[in-house]
């Protein structure tokens, strides 16, 4: 049994679906992602149910995938519709396909037993807002997703971790506030509700209000229980002619790409069991939002 919880996980931007098949591998189960003839996105399983091949090493021919071992057709649905040693379909046959949505330029996958809406408010605002114009980064981190939610949860490693980045000028918050709800957590870091504001969306979202014309959406994907794929959204509403935001773009991703450094060592030496399993751990006053994250986290398991 793994660690992760039942819900819509954010896997992968569509943008990154370049070619007819995708390989990839999520929540520990190893992916193919591709477009049938109507360009609807289909989730399914890397694994002929015959005798356990890989369907990416086979083909495509009049949507469907064919298994290169025995040439079993499988069709959008995830059906067997064609066994040439029989000459005809074989019902029983049938390929893992998960319910998939395409929402705010991510693809969506819902894991788990009874599927249920998928809640991504806060994440659409921001989308529509900012008319989808973003620049993004992504990067690998050998850590459990818990773990790296829990970095973006954390303001108070940002002196030491961050001495000479993002952590330079902060002051440590006197009166933060933590909300928790059904779908996430918002936390404030100022009286009043002031200023910068970070919000968890259940379960691998993560929003960082810089301003009203600035904002980061983090999408954690868990690969597996050991490896969790950030990719780093930035949104903003200046600097955006043509040749102004490429070289803006270029400057923001480099800098995402070394405060990224600076946490990776870190949290990568914490281990890589799930944090919420961590009873060892005593958190302190500023740990309000992790110690809500691991209530969250436990409840929806």
């Amino acid at each position: 049994m793994n660690s992760f919880p039942q819900g819509w996980y954010a896997i992968l931007p569509l943008k990154e679906i370049r070619s007819r098949l995708v390989v990839i591998k999520r929540l520990g189960i190893d992916l193919i992602v591709w477009r049938d003839n109507k360009n609807q996105i289909i989730v399914m399983e890397d694994l002929c149910p015959h005798r356990s091949a890989k369907l990416s090493v086979g083909t495509f021919k009049d949507n469907k995938i064919i298994c290169k071992f025995h040439a079993f057709e499988y069709d959008a649905s995830g059906q067997c519709v064609h066994a040439p040693e029989f000459n005809k379909p074989i019902p029983k046959l049938c390929v893992k396909k998960f319910a998939t949505k395409v929402e705010i330029g991510m693809v969506w996958m819902f894991y788990g037993l009874i599927e249920n809406d998928l809640a991504i408010e806060p994440l659409q605002q921001i989308y529509d807002t900012f008319a989808g114009t973003y620049c993004y980064i992504s990067k690998i981190w050998k850590s459990h997703i818990t773990r790296c939610i829990e970095n973006q949860l954390d303001y108070t490693h940002l002196p030491s971790v961050h001495h000479n980045t993002i952590g330079k000028k902060f002051t440590m918050p006197q009166n933060a506030k933590f909300i928790k709800s059904f779908d996430g957590i918002k936390s404030f870091h100022r009286d009043n509700n002031d200023g910068p504001s970070t919000e968890y969306v259940f379960p691998n979202s993560w929003i960082l209000n810089i301003s009203a014309n600035f904002k980061m959406i983090v999408f954690f994907v868990p690969i597996s229980e050991v490896e969790t794929k950030f990719y780093i959204f930035n949104f903003r509403q200046f600097l955006n002619n043509f040749m102004t935001k490429k070289i803006f773009d270029f400057i923001l991703n480099i800098t995402n790409k070394i405060i990224l450094r600076q946490d990776q060592m870190v949290v990568e030496s914490q281990g890589l069991t799930p944090s919420n399993l961590s009873n060892n751990e005593l958190l302190m006053k500023h740990d309000g939002a992790i110690k809500l994250f691991r209530e969250l986290w436990n409840e929806r398991m």
